[in-house]
């Protein structure tokens, strides 16, 4: 499935989602120059095709905050990926 990069997630159509997660990570190793957000589908806990590249933490929270779809943030468990930053649910 072939990526679809943003530049806002304030166009984002969710609502085929039935729990829509957003997961900020890192400089992962597949955009090492960049902070990545990408959209997960929480109830399957599988990532969708859609993603927003930033290049500071604090601009992926502003971002995930101004499309009005995430209201809090968690940190990851353990097992998670070590370059999950955080996840808005």
């Amino acid at each position: 499935m072939a990526r679809i990069i943003v530049d806002s997630l304030k166009y984002v159509d969710l609502s085929g989602l039935a729990v829509s997660m957003a997961v900020i990570y890192d400089h992962p190793e597949d955009v090492p120059d960049k902070y990545v957000v990408r959209i997960w589908e929480g109830r399957e806990e599988k990532p969708t095709n859609v993603e927003m590249r930033k290049d500071s933490l604090q601009e992926c929270r502003k971002e995930i905050c101004e499309s009005g779809y995430f209201v809090m943030a968690v940190r990851p468990d353990p097992e998670d990926d070590p370059k999950i930053a955080e996840i808005w649910l």
